[in-house]
């Protein structure tokens, strides 16, 4: 379990720690991504996910090399440097893509970038179409279909090392620059589906050329952690220089920098537990020259909110609590939704709303249109909320904690989730407190578990934790949340949803980043769903 992997020399079964439990019978599935089915294994999505139609995909890219997208040749030779023969190789092209946005459908020029199978075959498993004009414009066809690698057909089958990138630009330019196999992650720094693994499974040596900066740096590690530290090594674009180019691209852009000197100065990744100030020096740096960074994901919908807690940040506990009817599921699904359309891999556990109405909740808030004109358009924001990274458990009511860490380990693991919600507290104590455990003991336990949890895998971790019994007139302090001192000590954040005399306001009690605290009065509007700043 220490390497994250099992063999067995007798049968030849290999895996991950999850592939272990999976087969032992011993892993529950309790995780379901957003209006879909249970999560497959890696095995069988590939035998199920849909194919892209090979020869539409392959017009693309004679469209491109023909000079029909004469604004896209453009900006990939010109905006990014790259030439036609490495265009060719990497098998990119362009098309017209349509992205339905704020209740109506555009059209978009788009460059498309292919996934194509590495055995040899030259099929297509997946495009991934990002529009020219916005790089939020983002989409992958078809829908469902299989992950994979960009670039994959380009490593020569008897290669023992490659070159991993957070982009598809990225990849392409170190291959440009140095002749070495280079491939590009589906989704940036942020994840690495488990389907992936074996794809890499055959490299002795993988370089992770992640951007040079905070979030590419963090990425990198937890990519490393998946893929076995021993082989993982990362390229520093800036190489210490504050000012040196963030990525791959930017390297070929500026044309001063050695690019296989960075290669061959690549680190492997720090001792968790023991570090130089040369290992901090960057983190440093983006602390002083990044702070938006450091501060995590801001809530969109609550820019006040924003301006006193400053964001989403990795590794800490936040606690909600407020009386019985004040909205902390609603205050909650908006916020994760916040996060979640920034890219935030999120699991909720909701134990007292069943998932159906918590995503109908959370749907009516991502389209914040009246019901009639929600339903007129109800395929196409459910289209755009399936593919958000959202995921739910399946458990509902009184449930084991055992089962809740459980789960959330193997989300952390498999879909590298990064913030997760428990609503609520109290469904996870009663169980143990039927044990033998008194109620103060079984919550500070829980607590204890879900702050290391935290810490231990770099996460978010939002709870709901219940106030305990006071008048009805009174304020909520701190001290008014259930159970002993524990819970609020541990948490790093603490937010209050109070009933003011003229209002309703979010009171942040507790704010460790940088101790900022404060009120956000807020109205509902019933129309979307959604929590709005009142003043």
């Amino acid at each position: 379990r220490g390497s994250g992997a099992f063999f067995c020399h007798r049968c030849g079964a290999k895996g991950s720690w999850y592939d272990l439990k999976q087969r032992m019978g011993d892993l529950r599935n309790g995780i379901v991504r957003s209006f879909g089915d249970d999560m497959q294994q890696p095995s069988a999505a590939r035998e199920t996910a849909p194919l892209p139609d090979q020869r539409q995909a392959r017009a693309e890219q004679e469209l491109l090399r023909d000079g029909q997208f004469p604004r896209s040749l453009e900006f990939l030779t010109d905006e990014r440097g790259l030439d036609v023969q490495t265009m060719e190789l990497y098998g990119i092209g362009a098309g017209r893509h349509s992205f339905f946005a704020d209740g109506v459908w555009t059209e978009e020029e788009c460059i498309s970038f292919p996934w194509i199978s590495g055995d040899g075959s030259g099929t297509i498993v997946r495009l991934k179409h990002r529009a020219l004009s916005s790089k939020a414009k983002t989409r992958l066809s078809p829908k469902g279909g299989q992950w994979g690698l960009f670039g994959l057909h380009t490593v020569p089958p008897d290669a023992d090392y490659v070159v991993v990138t957070e982009g598809e630009f990225d990849a392409m330019a170190v291959h440009q620059m140095t002749g070495f196999p280079a491939v590009s992650l589906p989704n940036g720094a942020r994840s690495l589906p488990v389907e992936i693994l074996p794809q890499l499974e055959r490299f002795r040596k993988i370089f992770l050329w992640m951007d040079d900066d905070l979030a590419g740096r963090e990425g990198a590690r937890r990519i490393a952690k998946k893929l076995g530290l021993g082989r993982c090594f990362l390229v520093a674009s800036r190489n210490g220089q504050p000012d040196g180019p963030k990525d791959a691209n930017e390297v070929l852009l500026d044309g001063s920098v050695d690019p296989i000197a960075l290669l061959q100065q690549a680190a492997p990744v720090p001792h968790e537990d023991i570090l130089s100030f040369r290992d901090l020096r960057g983190e440093v740096y983006d602390e002083l020259m990044n702070k938006d960074q450091s501060r995590g994901i801001r809530p969109l919908t609550l820019p006040k909110l924003a301006a006193i807690t400053k964001g989403l940040r990795r590794g800490e506990l936040t606690i909600f609590t407020g009386r019985t009817g004040m909205g902390k599921t609603t205050m909650l699904s908006q916020l994760s939704l916040d996060y979640c359309l920034q890219g935030a891999q999120t699991l909720w556990g909701s134990f007292e709303i069943k998932n159906s109405r918590l995503a109908l909740k959370m749907l009516r808030q991502l389209a914040s249109q009246p019901e009639e004109e929600f339903v007129q358009n109800f395929s196409a924001y459910a289209d755009r909320f399936e593919s958000l990274p959202m995921f739910f458990m399946r458990f509902f009511g009184s449930t084991s904690l055992d089962e809740v860490i459980d789960a959330m380990d193997y989300a952390v693991y498999a879909h590298d989730v990064e913030h997760v919600i428990i609503d609520n507290l109290q469904f996870m104590t009663g169980m143990a407190f039927g044990r033998g455990f008194d109620k103060f003991e079984a919550q500070d336990r829980a607590i204890e578990r879900f702050r290391k949890f935290a810490s231990d895998k770099d996460i978010h971790v939002s709870l709901v934790v219940h106030p305990r019994k006071e008048d009805d007139g009174a304020l909520l302090t701190t001290s008014s949340v259930f159970g002993s001192a524990k819970a609020t000590q541990e948490a790093d954040n603490v937010i209050i949803l109070q009933t003011g005399r003229y209002y309703k306001y979010l009171d942040v009690t507790k704010n460790r980043f940088d101790g900022d605290l404060g009120r956000v009065p807020f109205k509902f509007e019933k129309v979307c769903f959604k929590k709005r700043a009142q003043f």
